[in-house]
C-alpha cells in the first residue's frame, strides 16, 4: 500500500492499542431480605478515582413468584426501573453499556409489593476501566 494516499487510508484509525484503558472484569452478586411492602437497597458501589464503570447486565431474581419494582439508579437517579416477579435481566449492548464514571454511586434498590417478607438475589457483570 503506498504511504500518503488517502484513497487507501482514509477513513482507518492507526493499528496501536487504545491508550488510557486497562479494563478489569467486574463481577459482583449480592441477596438481601426484604421485608412486607419495603424496600431497601439490594447493593451499591462508587466508582474509585481513576476508573470509569461499564455496566453491560444487571441479573435479578427473587423467591418464586414475589412481585417487586427494581431500580437501577445513578448517583440516586433511577436509570432503568421494571416490574418483575421471579426474575429480571437488564443486558446492555457490549457496544453501548451504561457507564458510571469516577465518583459516581451504582445502587439497585428494590421495592417488595408482597405481604411477606421475600428473599432477592442477583449479580452485575461489567468492566471496570482504569484510565491514565
Amino acid at each position: 500500500m503506498a504511504k500518503g494516499r488517502r484513497d487507501y487510508t482514509w477513513g482507518f484509525q492507526d493499528e496501536t492499542a487504545a491508550g488510557g484503558r486497562y479494563p478489569e472484569s467486574f463481577v459482583h452478586s449480592f441477596i438481601l431480605a426484604i421485608a412486607a411492602g419495603g424496600g431497601d437497597f439490594i447493593y451499591s458501589y462508587v466508582v474509585p478515582e481513576g476508573y470509569r464503570l461499564a455496566v453491560n447486565l444487571v441479573d435479578l431474581s427473587s423467591t418464586s413468584g414475589v412481585d417487586c419494582i427494581a431500580y437501577v439508579e445513578k448517583d440516586l437517579v433511577s436509570q432503568i426501573s421494571a416490574l418483575l416477579n421471579d426474575h429480571y435481566c437488564f443486558k446492555f449492548s457490549d457496544q453501548n453499556p451504561l457507564y458510571y464514571s469516577a465518583g459516581e454511586l451504582l445502587r439497585i434498590e428494590i421495592t417488595n409489593l408482597e405481604e411477606y417478607e421475600a428473599v432477592f438475589y442477583g449479580y452485575i457483570v461489567g468492566a471496570l476501566e482504569q484510565l491514565i
